[in-house]
């Protein structure tokens, strides 16, 4: 991933540097130096970039109507579901994240 696919991926979404250094538990300098070119952007991060859900918005009919019977079961609508499953991915990848810089 190159450094302006980076950023475009980043802006497209709407998210701050600060939301996407989160979401790859890194501090905001090393994602502003990836998208300044000044360092390439690891295997690694292109990986858990790919992991975000909210960056692969686009649902199949069949998943759109497990989310909504979810959604109904626990009393929420689906947009408050998909919002607690994007809090939980990212807590858990900062949890994981921390554990892993622990190594």
């Amino acid at each position: 991933m190159t450094a302006q696919e980076l950023y475009d991926l980043r802006k497209g979404k709407k998210l701050t540097q600060q939301q996407m250094a989160d979401w790859l538990g890194v501090k905001k300098r090393r994602l502003q130096s990836w998208e300044a070119a000044l360092h390439p952007v690891p295997q690694w991060a292109v990986d858990k970039i790919n992991e975000v859900p909210s960056l692969n918005p686009k649902l199949t009919l069949e998943e759109f109507q497990r989310l909504n019977k979810k959604a109904e079961e626990q009393g929420k609508t689906v947009e408050q579901l998909i919002a607690d499953i994007i809090k939980a991915a990212i807590l858990l990848a900062m949890c994981t994240a921390g554990l892993w810089m622990l190594l």
